[in-house]
């Protein structure tokens, strides 16, 4: 009986923290509305601009939490998520819809971050999904734009952004999402310039509004 009871208590004392460190672990569907442009160099008579993706990527995200009484936790994002950008000529009477291009390339993401008080610092690294290049006239040129295996992989983006919880319950809790994201590789790698200079290879920076609903798995 008395070994029965030293069994009992240490299983308590091992299932107690267990479920206390549960509570800190919340996983929940997400989505991202954003936009973007060039942040490279430009080629001279050429202009980039903004451009604003409709459909939001979209994502699954992590979140653990270091401790119940601290504001620190660590968040992974695995996402289907799109970039775009604009390119034109850089004189305003010579740009039409027919020569302004947006190219649109998507990739899987795994984003890890630290969260800070609502404050996210991290990186995401993007595997190429596809690849899309089309007038503004609404002509798809992505035949000629070549393919994703022209795109470097791994895509490496840095980010800064905030997760501000808006509605909580025992259940979970509602964030929405500040992202602002720059890539630090060029959108394609060296072999698609073919022996020359990439020194005017794309480098995205883009910004993004969204929302996820992160479930307390402690508490299912």
């Amino acid at each position: 009986m008395k070994q029965a009871l030293i069994v009992l208590a240490v299983l308590v004392a091992v299932a107690a923290p267990a479920e206390a460190q549960m509570k800190q672990i919340y996983l929940g569907p997400s989505l991202l509305f954003k936009g973007g442009t060039n942040a490279g160099n430009i080629q001279e008579g050429a202009k980039t601009g903004f451009n604003f993706h409709a459909i939001p990527d979209l994502g699954v995200t992590f979140k653990f939490m270091f401790s119940k009484s601290s504001g620190a936790g660590a968040i992974l994002d695995l996402e289907y998520a799109t970039y775009s950008f604009r390119m034109r000529p850089e004189s305003e009477s010579a740009a039409t819809d027919e020569n302004t291009f947006i190219f649109k390339p998507s990739y899987f993401s795994i984003a890890p971050s630290l969260y800070l008080s609502g404050v996210t610092i991290g990186a995401a690294f993007g595997f190429p999904m596809a690849y899309n290049v089309s007038n503004v006239a609404g002509t798809d040129l992505s035949s000629i734009a070549g393919t994703t295996d022209n795109l470097s992989s791994p895509s490496i983006e840095l980010r800064l952004g905030g997760m501000i919880t808006v509605l909580e319950s025992d259940l979970g809790q509602l964030n929405v999402l500040i992202r602002g994201g720059y890539m630090v590789t060029g959108l394609y790698n060296k072999d698609y310039f073919d022996g020359g200079s990439d020194e005017f290879n794309p480098k995205m920076v883009s910004g993004g509004l969204g929302l996820n609903y992160l479930f307390d798995l402690g508490a299912l």
